[in-house]
């Protein structure tokens, strides 16, 4: 590490690499006492590199290799992640701004697979960023943009939402939830409703799937189709909306699907479940607001 570039506290005259992170790290005990504040951290590689706790603000990450990075409870007010690739990182924890002035710029970042555990995302431009199988278990979302956001096999099950969040999410294959809670089919160009208008809540699937259901051989598609129909015959939104009387939850509609999937009696794989969890927790979340009772 030559003497010329300026490194700790301070914003660094050049981008600092992975050496110097490292020689950092050395000096202190803990992660969390580690002070990379408005560094110049540029396309560097800290890949799989524990930060815990680390402080970031300010600091210039853009296109950044954070591959498998540990950025739990990591201070990343205003830093910028864009471009940064995030695959498999975890950000559990990590503060990353509360107003719109010091909020973590992350355009075009990478985070599939990422865990993303309790953060507080509310109102966050989350547009157009590949979310696929993060884990978003416990993050407020309400308020957040996800237009365009693919977020095929992410966890939201215990994720704060509003609801009308997914609207223009990708949610499975080439699919999206449209404005009026229309499945797209953007491969065909194709528009239309799924389930039926009246349905039964978690009551029998419907017979067009039982044939692929008893060998368990159905596609994701079809197991996500499938997890729409699950929902509604003789359905109304009174007793839609009285199985959520806090208000819609991920947590409760997963429940309500694994009582639904028990009572199917059938043995899908974890692959199968999954679709068919994504497609009745935008379901059951697209109707319970379809048919909100206007203030």
């Amino acid at each position: 590490m030559t003497t010329e570039k300026p490194i700790g506290t301070g914003k660094s005259a050049f981008p600092l690499t992975r050496a110097d992170i490292e020689q950092l790290r050395s000096t202190v005990q803990s992660a969390a006492q580690l002070d990379l504040h408005l560094q110049n951290l540029q396309e560097i590689d800290l890949s799989y590199m524990d930060l815990q706790g680390a402080n970031l603000q300010g600091a210039n990450l853009r296109g950044a290799n954070l591959r498998g990075t540990n950025l739990r409870e990591a201070k990343l007010q205003g830093a910028n992640l864009s471009e940064a690739d995030l695959d498999g990182a975890d950000l559990s924890r990590a503060s990353l701004g509360d107003t719109e002035a010091n909020r973590v710029k992350i355009h075009g970042a990478k985070l599939s697979y990422a865990t993303l555990r309790e953060l507080d995302l509310r109102g966050f431009n989350l547009a157009e960023l590949d979310l696929q199988n993060a884990d978003l278990n416990g993050t407020d979302l309400r308020g957040a943009v996800l237009r365009g956001a693919d977020l095929q096999g992410a966890d939201l099950s215990t994720a704060r939402l509003n609801g009308p969040e997914l609207q223009g999410a990708i949610l499975h294959r080439s699919a999206s939830l449209g404005d009026r809670g229309e499945y797209l089919d953007r491969a065909k160009g194709a528009r239309k409703r799924v389930a039926p208008a009246h349905a039964t809540l978690i009551e029998e699937h419907s017979s067009s799937f039982q044939a692929q259901e008893g060998k368990q051989t159905i596609s994701d598609r079809e197991a996500y189709l499938l997890g729409e129909h699950a929902l509604l015959v003789d359905f109304s939104p009174v007793k839609l909306r009285g199985l959520f009387p806090q208000g819609f939850a991920f947590a409760q509609a997963r429940h309500l699907f694994d009582t639904w999937l028990v009572q199917t009696g059938d043995n899908y794989n974890e692959q199968t479940i999954q679709a068919m969890w994504i497609g009745f927790a935008h379901r059951i979340c697209d109707l319970y607001y379809e048919n909100e009772p206007e203030a």
